[in-house]
């Protein structure tokens, strides 16, 4: 007993005074729910709560009154407000409350507080604050009523607060019984009560702000009621003046109020004597009308000024008397308004006007108000809380200035371009600044130092200790003109202006830099530098930029954050700028005051259990306050809230409970330490509560939760789940962990990502990470401010973005957000910046062309779509595909573009060596800019410097999350390039004779020194010199003595003034003799230029005249710029190439205006002197005019179709590999759907009528695959051409019948005559025709190869070594390699396909040089067509060399890569390598067909692996070959074959083997492939007949565990006992296998929960069709009826794939889809051949029918695996619907698991019509008649066809269940922990906890509840699955192991697509080119041509549509 006494005493004793500024005299009614839902104990806690809330006050006549009263079905007083005037008085009083149940009146609760309660003769001050509070726990009995009450409590002066007990309450009324939302509070549950007390203590307390705490003050708002102003803005407009009032102390000795409100008239709504307390004012505001009108503000303000501060009506005399009007218009009067306002000013009252919206007048804003300072702007009712702070502040007195502190320092530019006078002006600017502060060591201390070349400090902090001797001393500050070196000034103010031995003062005191500046500095990388080293050392930075040459990005990169910036249009200008800079100055205590571009609300999470202790619980505290100081707090600025746990959470205050500095840190001094355990999952739960709105939180503000822990939570699972529910409503989470018992994963768990966790070794390290910390919570990206001038120049720039698995997704958008910051600066257009995007990774994937996008908004859609792929780090092929594809002109490379690279990489590449390779040719192209991006720690500086043109072109940054830091360099790096200019020397002579003066000779170097900055400097690319002239010449360096940036401009600052006369002729012989000699560094490849500046003309004009005319003759180009009025213009016209190379400025000042144009006509002059070559011939645009006599004339002329529109808006630009190109659709009404339209684009010399018409038949290989297609084309040739007819049609047709009869889906080909009647060509036609018809063509006998090499004769080298290789395996080995036998002359390669046919193996070898040969192409889908018609899977590629883009063709067969890879690989061991697994393919059976996998091999163990674990895996298969040789082992890699179907091969072994061992790592659980695998694993092993053993294998940490993994623990394998336990493992298998012997570590798991509930399945699906239909006789009818609207007819919907058996049921489907959307379009597949599978590829929705024949047939499993990979590819959008025909056999299991929508063995149907037939008539397509279904089959396709017109239309969105489903429903399966699953191989495992499982139907406690439908999912997140499996070139078993380029999961396999808005790709799974030509190559492929191929379907539109078209084009007779 006496224990709990001191338990209470403690918690009491928290709560032991009110806050300081709680006013005094407070009248307080507690309004207690006493209703039913509350019951006795939670109403005793609700009473318990009162009375510790009381025990904070005293209670008196002239302290704090108390009342109580209870209601539920009626009121109960149990005491008024002067029933008790003692503290005991009251607290015995309200411990003899009573509970008295009922319903939920409130209305009459606020009614009585209303009447009753505040009335005189029950205690009730006039001159007291009137305060109600209402605790209740649930909705009112009346709401209407309640909300009547509550409006006329309010308007009675009574300020209420609601406060909210659990979940049945209801949001909407608290805040209608609330005075305002700020008023309302909530908590869970009774027990927290305590929770809220310190923010309810002060809610009622009525503080004021902390500043208007003593202000005494007579204010008069004059408000605007006019019709203008809606009913809910003039609400608005009073609660802004309510928040206002609350501000400040209200009474008759402090502040007083008054409200005029003025329409057509003037209505005195309350004088400032009415009412003496904040309450009674805030009430008489709530009952002010809207009384409606015109505006006659002139009469309110005659008002205010006659009548309002008169005695009688309040006023006082010698108090400040403010006058704040608000208006949303102009006034009826202006001139009268402004005459009152005028009245006003003159009376000494102090004006404030506001004006809201656009039609608020500034002029007479500003006529109202006192000065401009006091006119306010806003542009709506909503911002008017903006103005809160400005109003407070300056009606209060306060002065932000006023006795601070402070130290700031001074940095002036003192440079050239300033001049003496406006240097002065600066020196103007500080005294006046100086003026306005207190100067001493105890207030504010000012320094000063310039920078112009070097710095110089003129005096210290603590140099003047007094006013006068400061401004005195600034005055005597010279001007030392020279360059801008801006960032050595700002290095001067960190190393010496800020240190203690200079003034310095302690860390309390603020420390700010001024900056002021005329232009750009001379090397914006090192300033930006500078000025980030000056915001790490917490000094604040302002700009000031001056004129219209600074640069605003550079200003902002400089200052702290773009709220510090500011300019001046010019010197005269800057005393504008006094008053805003010396509050910017003032206002904040700290730097960097604000989180990043907008306000922040941050509660702190602190850790309070009792591993802490007192002292370090108070370190959190301090670390808290200390980081709180470093912003400025405010309701505009940054709020705080404060959340503490132990046992459990609690808010200690909310962001609107303290909204300044100084509260804040009082309140942290009071916060009470706890002890207990470690809940850090309340902690979460409690800050949730903090973002309410209600608590202050701020919809337009960033949320950020900061969590300090010394340890692990109670729950680590519910701690990571609270988390992640913050993180859902936007919550930024920054975990910190302190000591060495924290858990890792845990702190990984609570934050949002990696790069917002920090760990300190104890509580004393906690400082060190506070600018981390607020770097990580304030890192909002902010684009910065360019110059116009930048973003609109020509300009191609391609981002080669690393995309490895090093990034994480996470940190790759990061990457792209970044990308897309850069791109919004840039004018987008072909006469613009154009920005193409390329990701590298194992692979190159093109993203974005160059020309892709011409809009800016498009263009960053585009980029936030670029997916992530994951791999290994090969930056060499994506430079090199930077140099060979990215600028070519078809992808929009222009040739008069600045070409820029900009490779950003957070890694090394794999091959260093390669990388340097690939940099110097890209950097060797001419017109090449590289930058290099290097992010985090884990770059390799040497390799970025290798990249980067330059080491100026190199970057670094800390991490991912400030990226945005460089942007402003990045895009200033990037605009400063001088057309394409790559290499050039370029010399300056500088005219330094007397008539100059040092001061303008000065100014000639800054604007030498600005060709410098803004080019690339180096042997490789620009080199300079300078010399100057006047008597004589003074050479300053040669060409070749500097070869970086930073010396040149340091060099030119040393250049003589030499004086004299201008001797110009001698200073250009010296040129011509000295500087462009090679010796000296000229380079003979490179342009020449020579820019001479001159302010006279030459002493010497004949010599300068022959020296200049010999210089020319050099070939350099001379530019000259004459300065002044004495230049002689003839003369600079004699001097210069011609006279576009002749400049003038007006005078030295003028000289950086000049700098763009003569930049310009210097790289003129290099665009006329080197000739850009790229790599490729470029691609041109055919003429595509509409000409008579022409075929495209005839198409525009009778049918309408211009060819050259649709040639701009192609679906498919073929013309890089097959010279053609594909239109989109055309209208229905024509009589063809598609043009593929033919140019001449490979530069090649043939353009013979053979090679024209090869072009058409290689195409149609890619373009049809396996769709049987109608193609209708003209004869080639023989129009404006004039080839002749009898011998184009011979060769066409001739061509097509071998192309057919190869195997090319060619239905029909028809031949267009361009005359009416040619009798002879249908005479020809008709003999071919037969003479094709009566015989096929004979194969002549030709030699048989067992190997046909196929390849591009460049390639002979590769070929050469590859034949030796082979033969050496195999000397009697026949190969045939000899391209020699393609006939250029004829359309078809007989000879080559006859060979082809008669080898075993046919092999190409795949390199660039492959692909660009037209013959090799065709050859290739020669080869396909052979495949297709041997069946037999002999095609196999070689992949010898990246290419950057496959063509489509290629794309469709799985390849061997043979490419050198990575560090140690050698081209000898890949040649080596590749041979063998080549001879293994040629002797493993090349006969096998090519539509079966290797069925033949049952195997004993199945490895299951995530393919980012490929050692561990190789290691555990290398132990059973070692151990057990003769186990039978599937191991993918070696067990899946090319071309074979990899599915059946994974779900088929599965079947067979009797152990599956799977190795569990994150990687693992990532990957829906492996979940598939395990699934099945799983449903085997629960299967008692199947006998099958599992076992998991845990081989890395996992943060959480899916709970199906629980149904096995896992062995523990991780670290470095992995490779010691694995032959321990594998014996324990071969005992299992062997002798069925189970290993003791491994449960049976047939007896455990049944995770595959068909029941509950079965269950679900019939609550579906019962919740939506109606039940007929023999039918159902939908309960809710839909239309579909009308579909596109040439789109495929619905592909139905069914066996023979089935056909009925996809009749009944058919019937129904076209009954219901008669525009549908479907297709059937029954029983064929397999080849006719594009469909399942185009169509919209695919449904199977699933029954033991149809997995029975090869053909129709072949289909059902491409709809899975279709469904995996789509991911979030519903396509296969799985209908289950008949029960199925055992075997094959997957077919078990599978996702099914309609079961016909559900046992709901049986019996569930009266009538067992249904008789329907049907007209389909290929059958008709009347037709009898089962009544539960036709009702069945009925669902199935609603459901499917449903997602159609777009009226629902179903999400796809997994492929291979699990049971578990994933909200009922918490995640385990990993050491709950854990076992140690010595162990045996323990019961599981099956509680965690969902139960089956049987096991539910109430066996008759009908289960809720839940989708069910497999562990994998369904967001998370991905793309199919994705295989690796196939390697000998015997070869090094490989990276992982074949991964399960996509996320580490990249697929190689090109950009994500280009036509769908297919699939990536085809290992047969044959069966399954739609799906694409392996990952490892490389990317496909950047479009996909749809099909050139053979339209047929409606009859009356064809016979019109036909009509159009009589003119054209078809054969």
């Amino acid at each position: 007993m006496r224990l709990l006494i001191l338990l209470g005493a403690i918690a009491a004793g928290v709560w032991s005074q009110v806050p300081a500024g709680c006013r005094s005299k407070l009248d307080i009614v507690f309004l207690l729910d006493a209703s039913y839902s509350e019951g006795s104990e939670n109403f005793k806690k609700q009473v318990q709560f009162v009375e510790n809330f009381v025990n904070q006050f005293n209670v008196g006549p002239d302290a704090a009154q108390f009342s109580a009263v209870t209601f539920a079905t009626s009121v109960h007083n149990v005491f008024y407000l002067n029933t008790y005037s003692t503290v005991s008085g009251v607290v015995s009083g309200i411990q003899k409350i009573s509970y008295r149940p009922g319903a939920t009146y409130t209305d009459k609760a606020l009614s009585y507080a209303q009447t009753v309660s505040f009335q005189p003769q029950h205690g009730g001050r006039p001159d007291a604050e009137k305060i109600v509070i209402v605790l209740t726990d649930g909705q009112s009995s009346s709401h209407a009523n309640t909300l009547t009450q509550a409006q006329a409590l309010h308007a009675s002066g009574a300020e209420v607060i609601a406060v909210g007990i659990g979940n049945s309450v209801s949001n909407s009324e608290l805040e209608a019984i609330a005075s305002d939302s700020s008023h309302v509070f909530q908590v869970q549950d009774f027990d927290l009560l305590n929770t809220i007390q310190n923010q309810l203590t002060n809610a009622a307390c009525q503080q004021a702000a902390l500043h208007c705490q003593s202000a005494v003050a007579d204010i008069v708002f004059a408000v605007d009621s006019s019709s203008s102003i809606t009913y809910t803005d003039f609400s608005k407009q009073t609660l802004f003046i309510k928040n206002l009032v609350r501000q400040y102390n209200v009474g008759s000795n402090e502040t007083q109020f008054s409200v005029v409100s003025f329409a057509s008239r003037v209505h005195p709504e309350f004088s400032l004597n009415k009412y003496p307390s904040k309450t009674q004012v805030v009430g008489a505001l709530s009952s002010i009308r809207h009384h409606l009108g015109s505006t006659h503000t002139e009469d309110a303000l005659n008002y205010i000024a006659n009548n309002s501060f008169s005695s009688s009506n309040g006023g006082r005399p010698g108090v400040d008397q403010w006058v704040i009007v608000l208006t949303d218009g102009e006034s009826t009067t202006p001139t009268e308004t402004a005459a009152a306002a005028d009245r006003l000013h003159k009376m000494g009252i102090k004006v404030i006007s506001i004006g809201i919206g656009k039609g608020a007048n500034q002029a007479e804003l500003e006529a109202i108000a006192t000065d401009p300072q006091h006119v306010y702007r806003v542009d709506d009712y909503d911002a008017l809380h903006s103005l809160m702070m400005n109003i407070e502040t300056t009606t209060c007195g306060y002065n932000a200035c006023h006795g601070n502190k402070a130290d700031i320092m001074f940095l002036l530019d003192s440079s050239a371009s300033e001049g003496a006078t406006n240097f002065q002006h600066q020196l103007e600017f500080v005294q006046n600044f100086t003026d306005k502060f207190d100067i001493g060591p105890d207030a504010v201390q000012i320094g000063l130092a310039t920078f112009s070349t070097k710095p110089h400090g003129y005096f210290w902090l603590n140099t003047y200790q007094n006013k006068t001797d400061l401004v005195n001393a600034t005055g005597y500050v010279p001007y030392l003109p020279g360059s801008t070196f801006t960032d050595l000034g700002l290095q001067f103010a960190l190393n010496e202006s800020f240190t203690t031995a200079h003034g310095a003062r302690d860390a309390s005191v603020p420390k700010i830099l001024v900056v002021l500046t005329d232009g750009q500095s001379t090397d914006p990388p090192a300033t930006a530098v500078m000025a980030d080293q000056l915001h790490r050392a917490g000094i604040k930075v302002i700009t000031i930029g001056i004129g219209q040459n600074v640069h605003k990005s550079e200003l902002t990169v400089i200052a702290t954050d773009r709220n510090h910036v500011f300019t001046a249009t010019d010197f005269k200008s800057l005393s504008t700028l006094q008053t805003d800079l010396q509050l910017e100055t003032c206002r904040n205590e700290k730097p960097n005051t604000e989180c990043g571009d907008k306000p922040a609300d941050i509660v702190f999470v602190l850790d309070a259990s009792g591993s802490e202790g007192v002292e370090n619980f108070k370190k959190e505290l301090n670390f808290t306050a200390e980081f709180i100081k470093g912003f400025q707090v405010g309701p505009q600025h940054v709020q705080f809230g404060l959340v503490t746990f132990s046992n459990y959470g609690r808010s200690e205050f909310y962001f609107n409970t303290y909204k300044d500095l100084q509260s804040i840190l009082h309140k942290l001094e009071t916060i009470h330490y706890s002890g207990g355990s470690t809940h850090t999952e309340s902690g979460l739960s409690s800050a949730k509560f903090q973002f309410y709105s209600h608590h202050g939180a701020r919809p337009n503000a960033q949320k950020i939760a900061i969590v300090l822990t010394d340890g692990q939570s109670y729950s680590t699972s519910r701690t990571i789940q609270k988390a992640n529910d913050l993180k859902g409503i936007g919550v930024k989470v920054i975990s910190v962990g302190i000591g060495s018992s924290v858990s890792q994963t845990e702190l990984n768990g609570i934050a949002t990502d990696l790069q917002h966790v920090f760990n300190v070794t104890d509580f004393n390290a906690l400082n060190s990470i506070q600018y981390e910390i607020k770097t990580a919570a304030c890192a909002v990206p902010n684009p910065p401010v360019i110059s116009p001038e930048c973003g609109s120049g020509l300009s191609d720039i391609v981002f080669l973005l690393d995309s490895s698995g090093s990034e994480t997704r996470l940190n790759f958008q990061k990457m792209l957000t970044f990308v897309q910051d850069f791109t919004r600066q840039f004018d987008i257009g072909p006469k613009n910046a154009q920005i193409g995007v390329a990701t590298f990774s194992s692979d190159v994937h093109e993203r974005i062309k160059l020309n892709k996008y011409s809009d800016k908004t498009a263009l960053l859609a585009a980029i936030s779509g670029i997916p992530y792929d994951a791999g290994a780090t090969y930056t060499d092929e994506g430079l090199q595909y930077a140099r060979t594809y990215a600028f070519l002109p078809s992808h929009g490379g222009r040739a008069n573009a600045s070409r820029i690279v900009i490779v950003m990489t957070d890694g090394q590449s794999m091959n260093h060596a390669n990388t340097q390779r690939e940099a110097t040719a890209l950097k060797s192209q001419p017109n090449m800019k590289v930058i290099a991006i290097g992010i985090g720690s884990g770059v390799n500086t040497q390799e970025l410097n290798s990249i980067a043109s330059d080491p100026q072109h190199v970057f670094t940054v800390a991490n991912f999350d400030v990226l945005n830091k460089l942007n402003s360099e990045l895009t200033f790096t990037s605009c400063q390039t001088c057309g394409f200019i790559q290499t050039a020397d370029i010399i300056f002579a500088v005219d330094s004779s007397g008539s100059e003066g040092p001061v303008n000779f000065q100014k000639q170097l800054d604007f030498v020194q600005t060709f410098v900055r803004d080019l690339p400097v180096g042997p490789n690319n620009v080199q300079f010199s300078v010399l100057s002239f006047g008597s004589t010449v003074q050479n300053n360096f040669y060409l070749n003595q500097f070869s970086d940036k930073r010396p040149i401009l340091d060099a030119i600052q040393q250049t003589d003034n030499v004086g004299g006369s201008t001797q110009t002729g001698e200073a250009l012989q010296y040129i011509r003799e000295h500087n462009i000699l090679s010796a000296n560094g000229a380079r003979s490849n490179s342009s020449l230029f020579v820019i001479v500046l001159t302010d006279g003309a030459s002493t010497d004009k004949a010599a300068t005249l022959t020296q200049a005319n010999l210089l020319k003759a050099t070939g350099a180009t001379v530019v000259a710029v004459g300065v002044g009025s004495g230049v002689d213009k003839a003369e600079l016209n004699s001097i210069a190439s011609d006279p576009n190379h002749v400049f003038n400025a007006q005078n030295f000042d003028a000289l950086q205006t000049l700098k763009e144009d003569v930049k310009k006509a210097a790289c003129d002059g290099i665009n006329t002197t080197m000739v850009a070559v790229p790599s490729t011939t470029p691609i041109v645009l055919g003429d595509y005019s509409n000409a008579r006599g022409t075929l495209i004339g005839a198409l525009f002329a009778n049918l309408g179709i211009s060819t050259r529109e649709l040639s701009k808006d192609k679906e498919m630009d073929l013309r890089t590999h097959y010279s053609c190109w594909l239109s989109k659709p055309l209208p229905l009404d024509l009589p063809f759907g598609r043009l593929l339209c033919f140019e001449k684009t490979r530069g090649c010399s043939d353009n013979s009528l053979e090679r024209q018409i090869r072009d058409i038949f290689k195409v149609l290989v890619p373009l049809l695959k396996n769709q049987s297609t109608t193609i209708i084309t003209p004869l080639l040739s023989t129009g404006n051409q004039h080839s002749d007819e009898i011998t184009v049609l011979q060769s066409i047709v001739t061509g097509a019948i071998s192309w057919i009869q190869a195997g090319l889906p060619l239905k029909k080909l028809k031949i267009v005559l361009y005359e009416d009647n040619n009798k002879e060509l249908n005479s020809k036609f008709a003999k071919l025709k037969q003479t094709h018809l009566k015989s096929q063509r004979k194969r002549q006998a030709v030699k048989e190869y067992d190997i046909f090499l196929m390849h591009q004769p460049t390639d002979a080298t590769i070929v050469s070594s590859l034949k030796q290789n082979l033969l050496a395996k195999n000397d009697k080995l026949s190969i045939y390699y000899d391209p020699s036998k393609f006939d250029q002359k004829g359309v078809w390669q007989q000879e080559i396909f006859d060979l082809m046919m008669g080898s075993k193996r046919i092999v190409p070898v795949l390199t660039p040089n492959f692909v660009k040969s037209d013959e090799c192409l065709e050859m290739f889908n020669m080869a396909i067509c052979c495949t297709r018609r041997k069946g037999k899977d002999f095609l196999v590629p070689l992949y010898f060399e990246t290419i950057q883009i496959i063509p489509v063709s290629i794309s469709l067969v799985q390849f061997l890569d043979c490419r050198v890879r990575k560090e140690g690989d050698t081209p000898a061991l890949k040649m080596e390598s590749v041979c063998t697994r080549l001879m293994l393919t040629e002797t493993e059976g090349g006969e096998s067909n090519v539509s079966q996998a290797d069925d033949n091999v049952n195997h004993d163990v199945f490895i299951s692996y995530a393919h980012k674990d490929p050692k561990q895996a190789q290691l555990l298969l290398d132990e059973f070959e070692k151990q057990y040789p003769d186990m039978e082992v599937f191991f993918d890699r070696q067990d899946l074959k090319v071309g074979g179907m990899w599915q059946k091969g994974l779900y088929y072994s599965l079947d067979t083997v009797k152990c599956v061992v799977a190795l569990v790592s994150p990687s693992y659980l990532s990957s829906v492939v492996c979940q598939e695998e395990f699934n099945i694993a799983m449903y085997r092993s629960q299967n008692k007949a199947d006998n099958l053993l599992l076992i998991p294998v845990c081989i890395e940490d996992i943060p959480s565990v899916p709970c199906l993994y629980g149904q096995h623990r896992l062995v523990d394998f991780r670290g470095n006992q992995y490779s010691e336990l694995i032959p321990s493992l594998v014996k324990d298998v071969a005992s299992w296998v062997k002798a069925n012997k189970r290993p003791k570590y491994c449960s049976n798991t047939a007896s455990k929960v049944a995770l595959f509930d068909f029941k509950r399945m079965s269950e679900i699906r019939k609550k579906e069709v019962y919740d939506s239909y109606n039940i007929r006789t023999n039918s159902v009818e939908r309960k809710s009826s839909f239309s579909v609207p009308p579909l596109n007819q040439s789109e495929n919907h619905v592909v139905v794939s069914v066996s023979q058996n089935d056909l009925s049921l996809a009749t009944s489907l058919l019937y129904q889809l076209e009954k219901k959307s008669p525009d549908i379009q479907t297709s059937l597949i029954v029983d064929r051949t397999g080849t006719d599978l594009k469909c399942l590829q185009t169509s919209q929705k695919i449904v199977v029918f699933l029954s033991n024949q149809y997995l029975e047939s090869p053909h129709h499993l072949e289909e059902l695996f491409i709809s899975i990979i279709r469904q995996r590819n789509e991911r979030g959008r519903k396509v296969l619907y799985l209908c289950q025909a008949s029960q199925l056999a055992d075997k094959p299991s997957f077919a078990h698991l599978l996702p099914i929508d309609i079961n016909l063995g559900d046992p709901f149907w049986n019996g569930m019509f009266t009538e067992s037939t249904k008789t329907v008539k049907l007209s389909l397509r290929d059958l008709q008649g009347s037709f009898t279904y089962r009544s539960q089959d036709f009702a069945a396709m009925t669902k199935l066809a609603d459901d499917i017109l449903l997602e159609i239309a777009g009226l629902t969105q179903a999400k796809p269940s997994p492929i291979i489903e699990n049971g578990i429903q994933e909200n009922s399966a918490v995640p385990l922990e990993l050491s709950q699953c854990l076992v140690k191989m010595t162990d045996t495992p323990q019961s599981f906890d099956n509680s965690r499982l969902p139960r089956t139907a049987e096991e539910s406690n109430d066996p008759n509840k009908e289960q809720a439908p839940v989708p069910l999912q497999s562990s994998a997140r369904q967001e998370d699955a991905k793309p199919d499996r994705e295989h690796a070139p196939v390697t000998s078993p015997n070869d090094p192991p490989q990276e992982d380029t074949k991964s399960k999961d996509p996320d580490t396999a990249p697929k190689l697509t090109t950009s994500p808005n280009d036509p769908p790709q297919e699939d990536t799974k085809s290992k047969d080119p044959d069966t399954a030509p739609e799906l694409t190559t392996s990952p490892n492929n490389p990317p496909q041509e950047s479009e996909s191929i749809p099909p050139v379907s053979d339209h047929s539109p409606s009859k009356d549509a064809r016979t019109r078209s036909e009509k159009k084009s009589s003119s054209c007779n078809i054969l």
